[in-house]
């Protein structure tokens, strides 16, 4: 019995060792994972065609320069120890190795992965900074002619914005300053007044008359331009033209959310304002009540013999217009178009119309000649046979 025991206890423990292992392992991996993930790039790395190398060398130049490392780019390997001991010797040769590493470990961090695996073994900045400049700092001799030909190709009307334009417009500026070739303010308005579209020629000519001596100024009109056009597109499409705006639904269903009237004085039934019982006056001051759901009930009226008037029982008041039929607003407030209030009008009429003709049909009913006869006309009529024939 004891030696199953004890087989059993160590099964138990080996498996517990076996589980602690692997959640160490993969705590590992996830603290790698996650240190991966939460580094931090401050620019884009230099891609391994090398299109991208001319913002990547600013990047790099401006980032080091606020670290204070640019200098290692240009070849800086020793710091000056002439009146220094050996131990602070020492700590600045220190210090200029750690610096360097510092400079080395940015730029290689910033390159793609198969550029990395090539320079592995590079430790020196000059030197890596000198080897990718070789391979990927083309002559601005070869830059140039697909710099010109992109601009000439440059046209204002193959954009659908102004911003988009603009963008692309200065993208090759860029390129033909950094090729040594500068783009002036008229260059810059003459290309944009040129490719206009063909059916925008007056267009382009008032923009010409203005006078523009900017092209930041010319941007900014156009892009003013733009917008209002964009307004009034929208406005356009919202309705039809000579249609009104429909009310909402709130304020036509809860018009005249009055809350309470506080003035004092009679109010209807016993006590305080309407919720006194029944519906007439009653004495006392209250403080009358406003309907805080809008529209109110019409209660029946009574003649002066307390009978009711045949009217129908109870109704809503549906605040009808008498000039054009809506409801939400009074006739003196209506701002339907008169021709919309005509057709109403006499569409009312014709149905007032149809509805006389109906009633005068019903009064007038033709004649009938034929004998209206009953079932005890019948019977009379056998039994005096039987009695004759009897």
């Amino acid at each position: 019995m004891a030696r199953y025991v004890l087989a059993f206890v160590t099964i138990l423990a080996f498996s517990l060792f076996i589980m602690n292992f692997v959640k160490i392992e993969e705590i590992g991996k996830g603290l790698t994972a996650l240190s991966m993930s939460t580094y931090k790039l401050y620019f884009a790395p230099l891609s391994l065609k090398g299109d991208n190398y001319m913002s990547w060398a600013n990047k790099v130049i401006r980032y080091l320069r606020c670290k204070g490392l640019e200098k290692f780019l240009l070849g800086f390997d020793h710091a000056e120890t002439s009146n220094m001991t050996i131990k602070e010797k020492e700590i600045a040769d220190e210090e200029l190795f750690m610096k360097k590493s510092n400079a080395i470990r940015i730029m290689m961090d910033h390159l793609d992965e198969a550029l990395q695996l090539e320079y592995l073994n590079v430790e020196d900045p000059k030197l890596l900074w000198d080897e990718l400049k070789e391979r990927f700092g083309y002559p601005r001799d070869v830059l140039l002619p697909t710099a010109i030909d992109e601009w000439n190709k440059l046209r204002f009307k193959d954009f659908k914005s102004v911003i988009d334009y603009n963008s692309a417009l200065f993208k090759i500026i860029s390129q033909l300053e950094y090729c040594g070739k500068a783009v002036s303010e008229g260059e810059k308005l003459e290309k944009t007044f040129s490719t206009f579209h063909a059916s925008q020629i007056l267009l382009q000519e008032q923009y010409r008359m203005r006078g523009y001596t900017k092209y930041s100024e010319l941007v900014h009109a156009l892009l003013m331009a733009e917008k209002n056009n964009e307004v009034l597109m929208k406005n356009h499409q919202l309705r039809p033209t000579g249609a009104m705006a429909f009310p909402e639904a709130n304020a036509t269903a809860y018009k005249g959310r009055g809350g309470y009237d506080r003035s004092r004085g009679r109010g209807h039934g016993r006590g305080r304002g309407n919720f006194g019982r029944g519906n007439f006056r009653g004495r006392g001051r209250g403080r009358g009540f406003t309907n805080y759901y809008g529209p109110t009930r019409n209660y029946p009226q009574r003649q002066d013999k307390g009978k009711k008037i045949q009217d129908g029982s109870w109704k809503h008041n549906d605040n009808l217009c008498y000039r054009c039929g809506k409801k939400g607003h009074w006739s003196k407030t209506c701002r339907t178009p008169e021709y919309l209030c005509k057709r109403y009008k006499a569409s009312v009429e014709e149905k007032g119309k149809e509805k006389e003709k109906e009633v005068n049909f019903n009064k007038h009913e033709p004649e009938d000649d034929s004998v209206y006869l009953e079932a005890a006309d019948f019977g009379d009529g056998e039994g005096t046979n039987e009695m004759n024939l009897n």
